[in-house]
């Protein structure tokens, strides 16, 4: 007689363990760790996972398992591994981490099916003279025959798309016989791409010696099984792409498979279109973007083994591929690779987790690599490469720090400054491009009155109101909550109110006010929340139906526009005191990355950074090109205050609509922890429990209570029996707590 444990698909804390269950002998060989199964669950039947297979039950009364399902969603050994670490790395529920796993949409979607043309079985047997008289009398008809001659089953759309004709002409074929017009399961049968060889393009394409120094390394790494890391430090457009593609064909050579992970598909068009250009056949997508059926559709590609090549956002890393030979990670850098609802895992740690298990070559490359991972590479635990020139002989752009400061005692009371003013009016003569860079998006960051110094917030967060002039309304940014722009004081009924700061509202207004000229698009969330209009702002402007582009850290990465010759950062100083200790690192990211996009066509670039705080660290490195510089200075500054890498970080919040109750709960969590540091010699430092930065979000108040040590994730058993305590011992259902692994956001 064989048991199973089995993990029910229900999320709740009360039962996030294994369930024991009988496994009757007709389904013996069916039942492995891993196979999704139909077991009985109080008065239902719900759907669990087989989480291992034992000998004796812990408990007497054994039900049985009623039915397998579905063997395509089968939880591989790596999978059944990755979760026992992923939970214990995240302290979320198994459940949870086995979700992220499965096809997207799986419970929804149980086939997919779509109409398609087929070719009947007689008409190959027809005469020469019958497709001559067809040909003669009916050339449309005969178009669509002849490519049905070829592929015998095409699907319904793109057999319209490619030929132009009407449905109607189809379906007259089908009156005739030629034709049967069906539903079928969606396979998507596309030839794969199996050769590898260097195409035309490539072929054309010589190699810097920094690019081909680091590609023969990867390809060592490969060949070898070596299971190395590697640090790509490259400047912007320094060609790390090229390296990216190159090192990918090497491993499909080897025969094993690849996944490239990139920080927002919408901001990197040209990257998707580089690879599936370079590599047809064989890349999948995978992203949030996509429509639900597409996702479950590529999915299924990859597990098919019809995809070798993986590319997408954060959740791509979970891709069912096996063999895995390299995995990539563009921009590593960027904070959307760290998931912010639960389970809150970093895709760079599971990326590292999986070439491990591998034995893969991980490949991680950023013009302002992560300060994190920056530290590995200098200790020795990553092999660092450095690209310090661009691949194109164009020189990196000269950086211009203006001291707004300065500015306002020479009576310019602008937004722009002298120096950007001089510059726009020179690219309006030139007929050159540019951007300009604010990280706000809006009129006015917000309205204070002059009398009193009220300013106008928000009543559900601990944010002021943006004004926004296109709808004239105040906006919070963070519960969509709206009202109109007061004429008076709310507090003393003054009326002398005034809009201070900047939003790219306000910008796109001074343009075109001063400049009429030029014309102008803006980029920030306001304007492409329809799906496709990123795409096609950027596409627009890359054919230069705009002289400038206004816009938030939408524009500041996967940009390549020849023609733009200037950026200008309006205002450097949006983030760089927020109460976060990766503040300046951020900071120095944003602008390196904003000020990369100058230069990189045959016009010499320039970049004018306007601040408040010109001698800030942050700032004057920016205009030096030198992230050596600034890693030296944020390293001591981490080092002395205990920040990662030297200590982890695990952060609880609390949020409830009583301010009262959030409060408590973090007491009692932080009783909780101090009882255990008091029979425990664990060196940890409890911070607070405090109000969070945000301290009120969507009526919501906020505590958090922080954890910091050397070694935090070594002692993650006991802290997730911390947790479960807490949660036996504290009854409350109106706090909710969330648990944040090294957080790369502290407000």
């Amino acid at each position: 007689m064989e048991y199973a444990e089995v993990i029910v698909n229900i999320i709740t804390d009360a039962i996030d363990r294994p369930f024991h269950y009988r496994v009757p002998e007709n389904l013996q060989e069916e039942v492995y760790p891993g196979r999704k199964v139909q077991v009985p669950f109080g008065s239902r039947k719900v759907s669990g996972y087989v989480w291992n297979l034992i000998p004796t039950p812990e408990v007497e009364n054994v039900r049985e398992i009623a039915s397998v399902e579905d063997q395509r969603v089968t939880l591989t050994p790596e999978f059944l591994e990755m979760v026992d670490w992923f939970c214990k790395r995240y302290f979320c529920r198994t459940i949870e981490a086995i979700n992220l796993l499965l096809p997207p949409g799986y419970e929804r979607i149980k086939e997919i099916r779509e109409k398609v043309v087929v070719l009947s079985s007689h008409v190959k047997e027809k005469p020469s003279e019958f497709w001559e008289k067809l040909a003669r009398k009916a050339p449309r008809q005969n178009e669509i025959m002849q490519l049905m001659l070829q592929e015998e089953v095409v699907p319904w759309n793109r057999l319209l798309k490619t030929t132009g004709v009407s449905s109607a002409v189809v379906r007259e074929l089908e009156k005739k016989g030629l034709l049967k017009i069906e539903e079928r399961a969606f396979n998507d049968k596309q030839e794969a791409y199996n050769s590898v060889e260097n195409n035309e393009e490539e072929l054309n394409m010589v190699l810097t010696p920094e690019q081909q120094s680091i590609l023969t390394s990867i390809e060592d790494s490969l060949k070898n099984n070596s299971q190395e890391n590697f640090l790509i430090h490259g400047v912007t457009g320094s060609g790390k792409t090229e390296v990216y593609l190159r090192s990918i064909k090497a491993c499909l050579r080897l025969g094993k498979n690849a996944i490239i992970l990139v920080p927002e598909i919408a901001l990197t068009p040209q990257m998707i279109a580089y690879f599936k250009n370079r590599l047809p056949g064989e890349v999948a997508l995978l992203h949030s973007q996509l429509p639900l059926r597409e996702r479950y559709n590529q999915w299924f590609k990859v597990k098919d083994g019809r995809s070798r090549v993986v590319l997408g956002t954060r959740s791509a890393i979970f891709a069912p591929l096996e063999n895995i030979g390299v995995i990539i990670i563009d921009e590593e850098q960027e904070n959307s690779y760290k998931q912010e609802e639960t389970p809150r895992y970093h895709a760079r740690e599971v990326a590292e987790w999986r070439a491990s298990y591998y034995g893969a070559t991980l490949v991680m490359g950023s013009a302002t690599p992560s300060i994190e991972s920056y530290w590995k590479a200098s200790t020795g635990q990553m092999k660092l490469v450095e690209m310090k020139n661009r691949a194109t002989p164009f020189a990196l752009p000269l950086v211009e720090i203006v001291d707004m400061r300065a500015e306002m005692r020479s009576g310019n009371r602008s937004i722009f400054s002298k120096s950007l003013w001089e510059k726009l009016n020179n690219i309006a003569d030139r007929g050159e491009q540019a951007l300009l860079f604010i990280n706000r998006r809006g009129f006015s960051n917000f309205v204070l009155c002059r009398e009193c110094g009220f300013i106008l917030r928000c009543p559900h967060c601990s944010v002021s109101l943006t004004f926004h002039s296109e709808k004239t309304m105040m906006v919070c940014h963070y519960c969509f909550y709206v009202t109109q722009p007061p004429e008076i004081c709310p507090d003393c009924k003054g009326t002398y109110i005034k809009y201070f700061g900047a939003g790219t509202q306000r910008v796109e207004q001074e343009i075109k006010k001063y400049f009429p000229q030029l014309s102008v698009m803006r980029m920030d969330r306001d304007t492409t929340s329809r799906k496709g209009t990123h795409k096609k702002l950027w596409q627009d402007f890359r054919d230069g139906k705009a002289r400038i582009m206004i816009g938030t850290q939408m524009i500041a990465k996967g940009m390549d526009f020849p023609g733009v010759t200037l950026v200008g950062v309006v205002a450097a100083d949006t983030g760089i005191h927020l109460p976060d200790f990766r503040a300046a690192e951020r900071t120095f990211q944003l602008m390196t990355q904003v000020s990369g996009r100058a230069g990189r066509g045959e016009q010499k670039g320039e970049v004018v950074v306007q601040t408040y705080h010109p001698n800030h660290y942050s700032i004057v490195c920016v205009k030096e090109h030198d992230y050596h510089r600034f890693y030296n200075e944020e390293i001591e500054y981490r080092r002395e205050l205990g920040y990662p890498p030297f200590e982890e970080m695990l952060r609880f919040l609390f949020i409830s609509q009583e301010e009262g109750k959030c409060y408590n709960a973090s007491l009692h969590m932080n009783s909780l922890i101090e009882e255990y540091l008091e029979k425990e010699e664990v060196e940890i430092e409890i911070m607070g429990p405090a109000p969070a930065p945000l301290f009120q979000i969507k009526r919501y108040f906020r505590y958090q209570l922080i954890l910091k040590g050397k070694n935090l994730s070594k002692i993650s058993e006991e802290l997730k029996q911390i947790i479960n305590n807490y949660k036996k011992t504290w009854n409350s259902q109106d706090v909710r707590l969330t648990i944040d692994f090294n957080p790369q956001m502290m407000l």
